[in-house]
C-alpha cells in the first residue's frame, strides 16, 4: 500500500493490476519464500491453511477427468474441519484479462502419524507445466510432511513418502502420455514399489481402483544395498514399513466411512496385496518401465516351503532333477554357510489370480560354483507365449 500511495497519482486502490495483486495476497495468510528459479508465473494455494470453496470445486471442474469426483465431498469435509494432516495445494495463475484466478495444476497429500509416512494420491498438471509445476509441488508437499513428522517427534522426517499413479489407462492412445507421466514422476526422485496396490473405495461397498501403482520417493533415508560393480544402487523399503502403511490407509479411508471396526481385512483385494508384501523381507523400488504383470520371489532369501514344493513338483524333467530335499539343504542356514557346496538360488515369478494365494507362474533355478567361479542356469519355467519376456 505504501509503495503505491507513494509513486501513483489519483486513486490507486481502483488500479486493476494492484487489485489483482491485492486479492491474490488476500488469499494466504503466510506468503512463501521461494528458492530459484524465480520466473514461475503461478502461485500455491495451500487449501488446509487458506481454506477456499470456491477454488476446490474450480479445482474439481477443471481436473474434472483426473480427479475422483465421488472423493472431493470428503476431502471438502476434511479441509472445512481444519484436518491437521490432510492438505489440498494448487497452482494458480491470474488471468488478468477478467481478473479471475487460472487453475494450473494442484496436488493433494496426507500424513499418517501413526506410521510416520507422507502420501500424494493426486497430482494434476496442464501439459506444458508438468516437470517444473510438479517439483514445485512434490517440493512444497515433502517440506509439509517432514515438517509433521518433525511435530511428532521424528526428527529425521518421514519413514517413507509414497505417491500413487496410473500403470494401465483403458484407453490405448493415451499409453504414451503415461509412460511420459512415468518419466517425469521418476525424474523427481519417485520409484515403484514393487507389489500390486489397489486403492481403498471411497463409498462403502464402492469400487476399488485397481489401475494404480504405488511409487515411493527417494530420500536419504531410503535403505539400499550398493553394488561393487557398476555403481548401481539397490533402493528397497522394509516389508514390515509397506505393510504398516498399506494398512494404515485403508483403515483410514473405512473409518472416514463410519466404519471402525477392521472388516477391510477380510477384503479379497487387501488380502492378496498384504500376503504379497509379507512373503519378502525387502520390497525392491524399481525404475521405469512401471509395468508389472508378476512378482518376483527369491527363495534364497525369503524362504517358502509351500512354494518351494509346488515349484519343485511342476517341472517337467524329473529324471534330471535334483531331490526336494537337496534343494532345501542347500537354502537352509547351514547349506548357505557351508563353503564345501555350490551356492544355490531360485527366483520364482508369482501372480495373484482369483485367490488370496499366488499362483506360481514361472521360475528360474541358478547355481554358483566357488572353487570354478562360473555359474550355472540349470531350469527355467515359464508359461506358454511369455518366453519373449
Amino acid at each position: 500500500n505504501e509503495l503505491w500511495s507513494a509513486s501513483y497519482q489519483g486513486d490507486w486502490t481502483t488500479d486493476e493490476d494492484f487489485r489483482s495483486v491485492q486479492q491474490e495476497l488476500r488469499r494466504r495468510e503466510r506468503i512463501p519464500l521461494l528458492e530459484w528459479p524465480w520466473d514461475r508465473h503461478w502461485t500455491i494455494i495451500d487449501l488446509g491453511v487458506d481454506y477456499d470453496l470456491q477454488l476446490i470445486e474450480q479445482y474439481g471442474q477443471v481436473f474434472k477427468n483426473e480427479l475422483p469426483q465421488d472423493r472431493l465431498p470428503t476431502w471438502r469435509r476434511l479441509l472445512e474441519a481444519k484436518s491437521p494432516n490432510f492438505r489440498i495445494v494448487v497452482a494458480m495463475e491470474r488471468d488478468y484479462s477478467n481478473n479471475t484466478p487460472k487453475i494450473m495444476g494442484g496436488l493433494t497429500f496426507e500424513y499418517f502419524d501413526k506410521v510416520n509416512c507422507g502420501f500424494l494420491s493426486y497430482m494434476c498438471t496442464k501439459k506444458e507445466n508438468t516437470l517444473k509445476m510438479g517439483n514445485m509441488l512434490v517440493d512444497y508437499a515433502v517440506s509439509i510432511l517432514e515438517q509433521s513428522a518433525r511435530g511428532k517427534g521424528h526428527l529425521a522426517g518421514c519413514n517413507s513418502i509414497f505417491l500413487e499413479t496410473k500403470t494401465i489407462h483403458p484407453d490405448p492412445s493415451q499409453q504414451k502420455e503415461l509412460a511420459t507421466t512415468h518419466e517425469t514422476l521418476l525424474e523427481l526422485g519417485f520409484r515403484l514399489v514393487d507389489t500390486d496396490y489397489v486403492q481403498p473405495p471411497a463409498a462403502a461397498n464402492g469400487e476399488k481402483a485397481k489401475n494404480l501403482s504405488l511409487t515411493s520417493l527417494l530420500t536419504p533415508r531410503t535403505p539400499s544395498i550398493p553394488h561393487e560393480e557398476g555403481g548401481y544402487v539397490y533402493h528397497f523399503l522394509p516389508s514390515r514399513l509397506v505393510m504398516s502403511f498399506l494398512t494404515a490407509l485403508w483403515s483410514t479411508q473405512y473409518n472416514r466411512l463410519g466404519i471402525y471396526s477392521n472388516v477391510f481385512e477380510s477384503d479379497s483385494d487387501f488380502m492378496k496385496m498384504t500376503d504379497q508384501v509379507r512373503r519378502r523381507a525387502k520390497i525392491p523400488l524399481f525404475s521405469t518401465p512401471w509395468e508389472r504383470s508378476w512378482t518376483a520371489i527369491y527363495m534364497r532369501e525369503d524362504f517358502d516351503m509351500d512354494m518351494l514344493k509346488t515349484f519343485h513338483s511342476a517341472i517337467p524333467d524329473k529324471d534330471e532333477l535334483e531331490p526336494l530335499e537337496h534343494w532345501v539343504r542347500m537354502l537352509t542356514p547351514e547349506g548357505k554357510e557351508d563353503p564345501r557346496i555350490e551356492d544355490l538360488h531360485i527366483l520364482l515369478a508369482i501372480k495373484y489370480l482369483s485367490t488370496p494365494k499366488p499362483d506360481i507362474i514361472g521360475g528360474l533355478v541358478f547355481e554358483y560354483f566357488p572353487i570354478a567361479n562360473c555359474g550355472f542356469l540349470t531350469y527355467m519355467m515359464v508359461p506358454s507365449g511369455a518366453e519373449s519376456q
